[in-house]
């Protein structure tokens, strides 16, 4: 066999002995199929198909569940992002909750600003970003391996399914999206590198871990093992005996260390989960690295857990045989540990910081770890019976590719149905302002404070679907006594309630009447911080029991430090309600820390 022949092998040929081959590739159908299925041109085929499809699948997915309206988390950044506040370092070094995420930050500017703030845009650049990463996946793997095989399917399978929709259609999950985007983009550089980093290689590679640290915490468990490789390059170069090697050795470790220091000033004062001990919690992080596999892992998790384990290890086994064998590969060998590594390292501190990690969203940062596997096997795997491995890693992907899709389906159709959907078409409807706030205060986790503050600016700048924000009309007002209502653990003085925990009004109406809408109207001047939860509930007693479906809940935080300033402000809350039933009992529920809330109307509303 010459060496071209023994190049154009077949991945499937390479399973079968020689022997077993060459009875098998006779003119009989087996022969032939084997034959096909082998082929560079049949693998070239499916891989990209299932690239084309899979990425179809999902733009399509976008393109009936995107919505034009922000989501949660979303809401908590939206004043910078559109003027309202200043869009400066302190917006983008400001933690939200536990995470530091100024690059994220950035991403999100320029997709809203891009898309004239249709909060579509996000998800479509999301996806882009996601389709060209796993393209240049594809190709690099060909040229590394010196062609394409069946197995690199596995990559689309991986990284397109709708399991990742938590991350492609929230705009919020820049941070996801940019953090696993970014390291695929530096394994790529790892895969094709056998050599020590220089200076230039060293900045360019200690620049990109720095992008990742500044992606949250999500980023943050990715560097240490990341500087660990760049550190390798100091290494081989202090141990050189070329001249100006010492020189490029501490230029090479400085920037390694570069990472580590930003990783400092991002963790710096950040609040830590609360534990007991420093013991991550193994199982935790085997959950969070399962879920790279998709979402049917969950169903049988001893023997997914099983197999990633299983997985790490005979990687890791690879990785020192080679590294005994070939001594041209170490550097590469070293980069391919140092990445599969990263991503075990954020798994011990998802263990640390979390009590489960069965969630969509960590699933992109999951992946990683078996793209990086991947490349191992792809590199170093040659002989017939190591080519089981990836061949087992494609085949886990493909079962698990229905439940990953159904799961995603599901989910976005939920979030559609349920949270983004109802706000954008009572918007398009022309539900007045207030309505909307207090009907669809679920869009931004019920926080009616958050949208009190933001939608008269977003209607006063004509953004994107708030330009279609309509002002309450004329109401006719019918006052409501509630004065003499049943009062549980509170304490009515005059128009003042002080509430503390499980604090109620039950209000009976004289006769039962037909309310449209309900408003209302509170003050609150508190002294310190404290968050209530507000719930308005209405029935008709002769056949109805108070539910959540005739009910209106909302969050108010109250902060007397409130930055910036104007948001102090927002004390004196209305609280409306779409009712339109027939009503004779009304109940308040107000939830919190001891406060005195003066009530200034209560009212009965019909239009005019």
């Amino acid at each position: 066999m010459t060496p071209s022949d023994a190049a154009a092998v077949s991945p499937v040929d390479a399973f079968v002995p020689a022997s077993s081959a060459e009875r098998a590739g006779g003119p009989g159908r087996f022969g032939a199929m084997l034959a096909f299925l082998g082929s560079h041109r049949t693998a070239f085929f499916v891989v990209w198909t299932t690239w084309a499809v899979l990425l179809g699948a999902h733009y399509a997915l976008v393109g009936l569940m995107a919505a034009k309206v922000p989501l949660g988390d979303e809401w908590f950044t939206l004043a910078s992002m559109v003027g309202i506040e200043n869009f400066d370092f302190e917006f983008l070094w400001r933690r939200h909750n536990e995470h530091r995420i100024p690059v994220p930050k950035l991403v999100m500017w320029v997709c809203y600003h891009l898309g004239n703030f249709d909060f579509r845009t996000a998800p479509w650049v999301y996806v882009t970003t996601l389709g060209v990463v796993t393209a240049a996946a594809i190709v690099v793997v060909r040229i590394v391996r010196g062609r394409q095989s069946l197995v690199d399917a596995m990559l689309p399978l991986l990284l397109l399914h709708w399991g990742h929709m938590e991350n492609t259609l929230w705009g919020f999950q820049a941070q996801m999206i940019g953090s696993a985007s970014i390291s695929l983009a530096l394994l790529l550089f790892i895969a094709r590198r056998r050599t020590a980093l220089g200076v230039a290689g060293a900045a360019a590679a200690s620049f990109t871990v720095c992008l990742i640290a500044l992606c949250g915490q999500n980023g943050v468990g990715l560097v240490p093992a990341l500087s660990v490789w760049i550190g390798g390059s100091a290494l081989v170069h202090w141990r050189s005996r070329s001249p100006g090697s010492r020189r490029t050795a501490t230029a090479v470790a400085l920037l390694a260390m570069l990472p580590v220091v930003v990783v400092g000033l991002v963790m710096y004062r950040l609040p830590m989960p609360p534990r007991t001990t420093i013991v991550p919690d193994l199982r935790v992080s085997l959950e969070f690295l399962m879920n790279g596999l998709g979402r049917d892992t969950d169903k049988c998790p001893a023997l997914a857990g099983t197999f990633v384990i299983g997985l790490i290890v005979l990687t890791l086994a690879l990785i020192v045989v080679r590294w005994w064998r070939e001594p041209a590969e170490r550097m590469r060998l070293f980069g391919l540990f140092c990445f599969c590594g990263s991503v075990v390292s954020l798994a011990l501190g998802m263990g640390y910081g979390r009590t489960s990690a069965y969630q969509l969203r960590y699933t992109t940062i999951a992946v990683p770890l078996f793209v990086g596997v991947h490349f191992v096997w792809a590199i170093h795997g040659r002989a017939w019976w190591l080519r089981i491995v990836p061949a087992s890693l494609c085949a886990a992907a493909v079962l698990c590719l229905a439940g990953s899709m159904h799961i995603g389906r599901f989910v976005a159709s939920a979030w559609q149905r349920s949270y983004t959907g109802p706000f954008q078409a009572a918007i398009e409807a022309g539900k007045p302002m207030p309505l909307v706030i207090g009907d669809h205060s679920i869009v931004v986790w019920r926080w009616k404070h958050v949208l009190d503050y933001l939608l008269p600016e977003l209607k006063k700048r004509s953004l994107g679907i708030f330009g279609r924000l309509v002002d309450a009309p004329e109401y006719d007002r019918q006052p409501i006594v509630w004065t003499d209502a049943a009062v549980a653990n509170a304490k009515v003085a005059g128009d003042v309630v002080t509430i503390g925990r499980g604090s109620s009004l039950t209000i009976r109406l004289p006769s039962p009447a037909h309310v449209e809408v309900l408003r209302l109207a509170t003050v609150v001047h508190p002294h310190g911080s404290n968050v209530i939860r507000f719930r308005l509930s209405w029935r008709d007693s002769r056949r109805e029991q108070f539910t959540e479906e005739r009910s209106s809940e909302q969050l108010f935080d109250l902060d007397a430090h409130a930055m910036p300033p104007a948001r102090r402000a927002i004390h004196d809350h209305d609280f409306w309600a779409t009712v339109d039933a027939w009503v004779d009992e009304i109940r308040i529920d107000l939830d919190g820390e001891p406060e005195d809330i003066r009530i200034t109307s209560f009212d009965a509303l019909r239009r005019k």
